[in-house]
């Protein structure tokens, strides 16, 4: 019984591992293909042990309809998390102008102060 639940448990270890890692597990997960990953994506700061991260990918989710899928990711020693998130594109628009606005903010407070 006990060989059956170690058995168990290191099976769906392994599928979680593989989802975490395989290009087929984050399509999964984002729930369509993979078209395109974005190179130029932030990595981060590390802060003490922990680093995160930010990958941009295009997901096709239906023919002729693709979305903009975010992997934020954080790890660190003995830890690992990804979180996928699936935007349309006037949501990933929406979210690119909130950034700028968040950017320019930014800016006028340095100059002002």
């Amino acid at each position: 019984m006990d060989s059956i639940v170690i058995i168990i448990f290191i099976i769906l270890a392994a599928l979680i591992i593989y989802g975490l890692i395989s290009k087929k597990g984050k399509e999964l997960m984002f729930g369509g293909k993979i078209i395109k990953t974005m190179e130029n994506t932030p990595k981060g700061e590390k802060i003490r042990l922990v680093s995160s991260g930010v990958k941009v990918h295009v997901v096709e989710v239906a023919p002729q309809l693709k979305n903009v899928g975010l992997e934020i990711s954080q790890h660190g020693l003995f830890n690992f998390s990804m979180v996928p998130v699936s935007l349309s594109f006037s949501d990933a628009k929406l979210l690119a102008d909130t950034i700028y606005d968040a950017i320019g903010h930014n800016e006028k407070r340095t100059v002002e102060d």
